[in-house]
């Protein structure tokens, strides 16, 4: 997501508070950092406003991408009576704060992301406003074809969803390369109780795995009905391969 975009996103959060008026659901916005300079980690970020509260939030979710759990999330959450471009600003750097202290002499500013791969016919990356949040996640794509020199030739990302609602952990998304077997994407999910109701694939990246093969990460763009309409929320699913 580019600064411009970021900032559109955050013009339309302040302005909202300020005026108080309700919204009905929430498209969170997608920023990923991406992979450590080692490969040991992806991390990214969601922000949107929480369904119901009506309040601002930001959610940053650090991964191990060898063992492909979650090491450290943690939510910011700006009130509606503390609304406003400073203060939405100020959580969100001391959520970075927290996260690179919980990395450990790191810093998500080392942290570079790779794109090979997105369904930009769904706004993948933006604030999604309530009238085109369920076609976005109804009419998004189950399969995105990759680049030659990412994974190697004839790859692609593929998505099995299941009968509405579903679970998360119920997304079956594989990868296809050159003929060879799939390999399954394990999904590395915070807990949620809601079912999900549409998904589809925002957007793949690719990094070093630490034992010199190919990590990989596919975004999958979830929708489920919220308090008040529909959510959107993020969740990575990861699987490691040979290099090309």
């Amino acid at each position: 997501m580019s600064r411009r975009q970021r900032l559109g996103i955050l013009s339309l959060l302040v302005a909202w508070f300020a005026t108080g008026t309700g919204y009905a659901g929430d498209g969170a916005a997608l920023h990923v950092f991406g992979f450590s300079p080692d490969g040991q980690r992806f991390a990214y970020e969601e922000n949107g406003i929480e369904d119901g509260s009506g309040f601002s939030f930001d959610r940053i979710v650090i991964i191990d991408v060898p063992q492909t759990t979650i090491v450290w999330s943690a939510l910011s959450r700006v009130t509606e009576d503390q609304a406003g471009e400073r203060e939405f600003n100020e959580a969100r750097v001391a959520l970075r704060r927290e996260a690179d202290l919980a990395l450990q002499h790191d810093s998500l500013s080392r942290y570079r992301a790779r794109l090979v791969a997105q369904d930009s016919s769904v706004h993948s990356f933006d604030y999604l406003s309530d009238d085109v949040m369920w076609p976005a996640c109804h009419d998004g794509k189950t399969r995105l074809d990759l680049p030659r020199g990412s994974v190697g030739a004839g790859s692609s990302i593929g998505m099995v969803v299941p009968e509405r609602p579903f679970a998360l952990g119920e997304i079956a998304v594989t990868m296809a390369r050159n003929g060879a077997h799939p390999v399954s994407l394990a999904p590395v999910m915070l807990p949620r109780a809601e079912p999900s109701t549409y998904a589809s694939l925002a957007a793949v990246y690719v990094g070093t795995h630490p034992q010199k093969q190919k990590a990989v990460v596919a975004i999958v763009n979830e929708c489920h009905q919220g308090f008040e309409g529909p959510d959107r929320r993020f969740l990575a699913t990861l699987a490691t391969v040979p290099a090309p």
